[in-house]
């Protein structure tokens, strides 16, 4: 073979050797910021539970709320016309 076959081989050698270095790197990368990533979505996915469960939760609270001021309402009522029925 001729020295510059030899040589040429050499370079393109060592150039694939180099991409191949520089792809495992990048994959390597790669994969750690696909897990930050998917760690970050289920970060999200159990931020957006737990506020559904809030919101959800906030309901009930409220629908109790309404459910005792309807009761003092009623109570209020029964209560006022009691005393004007004694007084009458």
């Amino acid at each position: 073979m001729d020295s510059a076959v030899v040589i040429l081989v050499i370079v393109v050698s060592a150039a694939l050797v180099f991409l191949l270095v520089l792809s495992i790197i990048l994959a390597i990368i790669l994969i750690r910021i696909s897990r930050r990533i998917k760690n970050i979505a289920d970060r999200a996915d159990m931020i957006a539970n737990h506020t559904n469960e809030t919101v959800a939760n906030i309901g009930k609270v409220t629908n109790a709320i309404n459910l005792i001021k309807l009761i003092v309402a009623a109570i209020n009522v029964f209560s006022k016309n009691k005393t004007r029925s004694r007084r009458g």
